[in-house]
Order: structure tokens, then C-alpha cells, then sequence
């Protein structure tokens, strides 16, 4: 047969005040801790894959604006690119070869 006490309910125990305190204490710091860990992980990411940007500098876009003005009257600019591998300085690697 079911024992019919199985199914009762008991009474709770109020918490106390300071055992009350205690648990807000413990839930803040866990909440920082986990906060804490995020901003690391958010930091690790962005050192890791830092952005992209493809746009050049304003000063850099009039600097190259002014040159091309100068030397090519009349040109407009379509794109600015950056090279993405430095070019160096013996002119290694340069496409076109010097005859």
C-alpha cells in the first residue's frame, strides 16, 4: 500500500536575516564573476581577431587626393586600397620586371 504521508507537503523554514544576507552577498559576487570572465573572453576574442578597416585615414585620403591632383589633373578617384603585404624596399616582388 502507498503510505499517504508521502505526499505532504512540510513546513519551510523562513531563512534568517543574515543567512538572507548571505545569499544576496554570494549571487552579486557570482554575477561579477561571471561578468568578469565575459569582459576576458570579449577581450581575448578582439586581441585575437582585431577589425578590419578598410577605409584610409582622412588625412591620408587628401594626402593621396592631393597628389594625384597634382599630378594627373582632372583624375577622380575611384578607390583607395591598402596592400596588405609590405612591399620591400629592394624592390623584390615588384610586378613589373625592369629590362
Amino acid at each position: 500500500m502507498i503510505d499517504p504521508n508521502i505526499f505532504s507537503v512540510g513546513v519551510v523554514a523562513q531563512p534568517s536575516s543574515a543567512s538572507l544576507w548571505l545569499i544576496c552577498v554570494v549571487a552579486f559576487l557570482s554575477v561579477l564573476v561571471v561578468l568578469a570572465s565575459l569582459s576576458l573572453l570579449i577581450k581575448l576574442i578582439t586581441v585575437l581577431f582585431p577589425a578590419v578597416d578598410d577605409e584610409p585615414e582622412p588625412a591620408v585620403a587628401g594626402a593621396i587626393h592631393q597628389a594625384i591632383a597634382r599630378t594627373v589633373p582632372g583624375a577622380r578617384i575611384v578607390s583607395i586600397r591598402a596592400l596588405r603585404k609590405p612591399v620591400a624596399k629592394d624592390g623584390a616582388g615588384s610586378r613589373h620586371r625592369s629590362t
